[in-house]
């Protein structure tokens, strides 16, 4: 909420001096920002109904190419912002029977990671592969990347580590958490490689149809 709300503050202040075209440029980032930050609250929402009433997933077929566009869609402003571009290698052919929403939660989050984790002028790249009755998604950002030992910790739930974006963007360590969780729902798995300064690239692997 720290975007939108500072926003606000420095058209408040300086409203006088501000043309028409520069308020309602603010503006579009502000309802870009203020969107993305309810579907989070939304995400947290789910995490903590699933965490204590143990919700059970509601299956039904997923385009996850279409799915992966909408998201895109939401996180594109606040990557136009920090010069990351977004590829979207899935293609339309890619179908699973999954919980949408559990699913849009997961890529949701990696997407915005990969973007906070990014160098300006990087690209981040979604991508899709059918393993036999399996599909392997990827994430994949150009961005700061991370060493063994920071991989081990941001997949160890006890600890509730996390780590600075690339201009100091502070994080809760909840959105990993979360798709950590929702993945085990499916008996899926998700890993990441990375190296220090060459990026990280985040994997799930899913059953195509659900038992």
């Amino acid at each position: 909420m720290a975007g939108p709300s500072g926003l606000l503050e420095l058209i408040i202040e300086d409203f006088e001096d501000l043309s028409k075209d520069k308020v309602f440029e603010y503006l579009k980032v502000m309802n870009s920002s203020t969107e993305n930050a309810m579907k989070l609250l939304f995400d947290l929402l789910s995490w903590a109904k699933n965490q204590f009433q143990e919700a059970e997933p509601f299956f039904a077929d997923v385009e996850l190419q279409r799915n992966s566009e909408e998201i895109i869609k939401q996180q594109q402003q606040i990557a136009s912002d920090e010069g990351v571009s977004i590829v979207n290698n899935l293609h339309g052919a890619c179908v699973i029977e999954a919980d949408e929403s559990m699913i849009n939660t997961v890529l949701r989050n990696l997407l915005s990671n990969a973007i906070k984790f990014s160098h300006p002028g990087g690209d981040v790249i979604i991508e899709g592969n059918k393993l036999g009755q399996e599909v392997q998604l990827s994430v994949q950002d150009s961005g700061v990347g991370m060493d063994r030992k920071t991989l081990d910790k941001i997949f160890d739930k006890t600890t509730n580590f996390t780590t600075k974006g690339t201009h100091g963007e502070k994080g809760s360590g909840l959105g990993l958490d979360l798709c950590i969780d929702f993945i085990k729902k499916y008996n899926g798995k998700i890993w990441a490689e990375s190296e220090p300064d060459e990026g990280s690239r985040f994997h799930i692997l899913l059953s195509l149809k659900q038992k």
